[in-house]
């Protein structure tokens, strides 16, 4: 996941999913990724959006959560947080 070293992403998944526990759901059912890097901030976590970006990629393609729909012609946008979070896997909430 972009520049972060191994342990580094295995910290970022750690403080991801916690942020998504404390945050889920969002005011109207979902969570926007812009949501996640704020709280990540304030948190001491901040990562680089594309790396937030391609965290949040894997975990839907593990069946961890489900995304709204990418859009190829706004991917610089995407990875800065316009991303909504539509479904978490109760397991994570637990």
């Amino acid at each position: 996941m972009g520049q972060l070293t191994g342990a580094e992403r295995a910290d970022l998944e750690q403080a991801t999913l916690r942020a998504i526990k404390a945050l889920w759901p969002g005011d109207d059912g979902t969570l926007t990724s812009a949501a996640l890097l704020t709280h990540l901030a304030e948190d001491g976590a901040a990562p680089p959006p594309r790396a937030l970006y391609l965290l949040l990629e894997n975990l839907q393609m593990r069946g961890l959560l489900r995304l709204s729909p990418g859009n190829p012609d706004h991917a610089a946008r995407e990875a800065h947080g316009a991303r909504s979070i539509r479904w978490i896997n109760p397991a994570l909430l637990e």
